[in-house]
């Protein structure tokens, strides 16, 4: 039976590092973290993942889940200095050092049991009878190992690897006395690191030889278990690690007064939440974080987002994008209740900082756009697309884009500086200012209220005196109002 994961992974597709980096996440969560993050896990794993996270913020357990992790730390490093061996006795003290730490790390594995289901799958393989007489043998035969090297007390060699080689008693150095009398002075001194003493390949030959029966017996033992795979416990380490940063990530986001949720899982395609933040602002050490609603639905799959500069539209943006890659890994989301329907991807389009040409940058952005449109089931986000081209052209552009979007009921978010999208018939979130007080950005978004102009786009198509019909009357040369 193969090892449980506590990380399955859905589609074989990844999202892009570059949405991490357009999202500034960062600054936020580890690099491995973001690996995670990078694969939306199966739509039956979602409430797992989320079950685990629920469990760990109990107390008790998330200590436990820390201490397992600590103990398979410890079986990684003593596997890598049992690579790192150089001589004969070297060799059998990393190996019997690796015997020990694993047989802990698949003891606090099989502790889990109370975490979930995932928890419970790895515990129970663990706990498996065959697993359970394994790490009894490999007890027993430990204890046999111990008492072999005491017999070789007159060297008194350990399994740390501090002190290899040691006298019968300590002797007391000149540092020793300084902190004795520092002590007694009420003075406090730093500890004096401890010597590693390494035999050389003589030394070590020599030992080997002058206690040959000892470590005889000890190579036989050691020797039977030259197959077993002391590296599996340590393939959890990167799985709990991600729990444990993303728990950490909720407790940080709590002490800033910031809610979290597991949202529900919906079978229709929406994203609905309410209050959503942007938690990336916590790595910019910002005091307070203004939440928004974010409403998108089969009715309206797709907005367009304008306002005042400063007004916090890309913060928004970042809103909707990280909070829905946290759900889409079965992690809590920023908000005080959220439903959200599992989407493949979640893909970005913003400025990028390299220096263009008009007509390379314009060439550059319509390739990723077209590029993102032809991804299915994606959630797409904008972001200023198009803005380094002029008026006309870059406006045509992103009513083009929306177009297909709305053709293809793609879902996302368009922010845009193109104030003109208000006179269409596209739905449209704006930035809330207060005329009262100099308009003030107060960073609260919702949707553009139906205004005249919204009507006097319908009445423009309907003479044929809208932007895209001008166009087609200029190309055929009709430059005469159509009215009837």
């Amino acid at each position: 039976m193969q090892a449980p994961s506590l990380l399955s992974h859905g589609s074989e597709q990844k999202i892009p590092r570059s949405v991490f980096t357009d999202l500034q996440l960062q600054g936020l969560l580890s690099e491995d973290a973001i690996a995670v993050l990078s694969s939306p896990c199966p739509i039956e794993e979602i409430s797992k993942r989320q079950e685990l996270l629920g469990h760990l913020q109990s107390k008790d357990f998330l200590t436990l889940v820390t201490d397992c992790l600590t103990k398979l730390k410890l079986c990684r490093r003593a596997y890598t200095l049992s690579q790192a061996k150089t001589t004969a006795l070297e060799s059998v003290y990393r190996q019997a050092e690796l015997l020990e730490a694993y047989l802990r790390a698949c003891e606090a594995l099989s502790t889990l049991a109370d975490g979930g289901t995932l928890f419970k799958g790895v515990s129970e393989y663990f706990s498996e009878e065959a697993r359970v007489e394994e790490r009894s043998k490999i007890a027993n035969d430990l204890s046999r190992i111990r008492q072999l090297l005491e017999g070789c007390s007159r060297f008194l060699l350990s399994f740390s690897d501090k002190n290899w080689i040691t006298p019968d008693t300590a002797p007391n150095t000149e540092y020793d006395e300084i902190v004795s009398c520092a002590d007694a002075l009420g003075l406090k001194l730093p500890a004096q690191k401890a010597l590693r003493i390494l035999p050389d390949k003589p030394m070590s030959d020599a030992i080997m030889t002058l206690f040959d029966r000892e470590m005889s017996e000890i190579r036989t033992l050691l020797a039977v278990y030259d197959g077993l795979n002391t590296q599996l416990p340590c393939s959890y380490i990167g799985e709990i690690e991600f729990y444990i940063e993303i728990h950490a990530l909720t407790e940080r986001a709590d002490a800033a007064g910031i809610p979290c949720c597991f949202p529900k899982i919906s079978s229709q395609k929406q994203y609905l939440a309410t209050r959503l933040y942007d938690v990336s602002l916590l790595a910019k050490g910002c005091d307070a974080v203004v939440p928004n609603d974010a409403c998108f639905t089969g009715k309206d799959p797709f907005y367009f987002l304008t306002g005042a500069n400063g007004g916090g539209k890309t913060t928004y943006l970042r809103a909707v994008g990280i909070n829905l890659l946290l759900f889409l890994a079965g992690c809590p989301v920023f908000a005080e209740q959220a439903e959200i329907y599992p989407f493949a991807a979640v893909l970005t389009h913003c400025p990028k900082d390299e220096r263009f040409d008009r007509t390379g940058r314009l060439d550059e952005e319509l390739a990723r756009a077209e590029e993102m449109l032809e991804v299915s089931d994606a959630f797409l986000l904008f972001n200023e697309t198009f803005s380094g081209t002029d008026q006309t052209r870059g406006l045509d552009l992103v009513l083009q884009t929306a177009e297909k979007m709305k053709t293809n009921h793609t879902f996302g978010l368009f922010v845009t500086h193109f104030h003109e999208v208000n006179d269409t018939s596209y739905p449209v979130l704006t930035v809330k200012v207060d005329t009262l007080d100099e308009n003030r950005r107060t960073y609260q978004i919702a949707p553009k209220s139906p205004t005249r102009s919204s009507y006097a786009n319908d009445i423009l198509k309907k003479y044929r005196l809208d932007r895209a019909s001008l166009a087609e009357r200029r190309r055929q040369g009709d430059t005469q109002p159509s009215i009837s």
